[in-house]
């Protein structure tokens, strides 16, 4: 699978499992503060996930044009539970489509801790001296403006996204 269809996945599968929590708590399951906090911790393990993704993908690219991988010690994960409980109590007290808003929650929330996992392991990796951006197969017209015709970015900026969008940096090697 690529990186695309790989996020793509990870960013459905947990806006699903969010939109079955909040299902439970509709039906009396969990009560309010059971499904935020569940939704939380959920949110936590699927930005780990996507931040997994973004590494092995990395290291796919560097074992084509290396022909080895080298070692790496993997990003820590970043704790944002404040953020993202904060995020819940606005969607749960908004008069919106509350299941769209949890949706679109669970999967920007993979694509960006993807997204800025690539760009960070990029960054740290000395043997990547930049990147080119790659493209998903929907890209819109400003991904790719930004594509340049191939501009290789210097490895430590980190690469432009937007919510939604499933381009990666490309890894360009000394």
């Amino acid at each position: 699978m690529t990186y695309e269809q790989n996020v793509s996945t990870l960013a459905t599968r947990t806006a699903d499992a969010i939109e079955g929590l909040w299902t439970r708590h509709r039906e009396g399951q969990l009560s309010l503060d059971e499904f935020k906090q569940s939704t939380s911790l959920l949110l936590t393990a699927a930005r780990a996930k996507g931040v997994a993704v973004s590494e092995l993908t990395l290291a796919g690219y560097l074992q084509e044009a290396l022909g080895f991988v080298p070692a790496f010690a993997g990003l820590p994960v970043v704790d944002v539970t404040p953020r993202l409980e904060k995020a819940l109590t606005t969607i749960t007290t908004s008069d919106l489509d509350t299941v769209m808003q949890l949706r679109r929650l669970g999967e920007s929330e993979v694509l960006e801790a993807a997204a800025n996992g690539f760009s960070e392991a990029i960054r740290l990796n000395p043997r990547v001296t930049g990147y080119t951006r790659g493209l998903e197969a929907d890209h819109c017209e400003l991904c790719m403006w930004l594509y340049k015709d191939g501009y290789v970015y210097p490895a430590d900026k980190p690469m432009n996204t937007h919510k939604g969008c499933k381009c990666h940096p490309v890894p360009v090697t000394n």
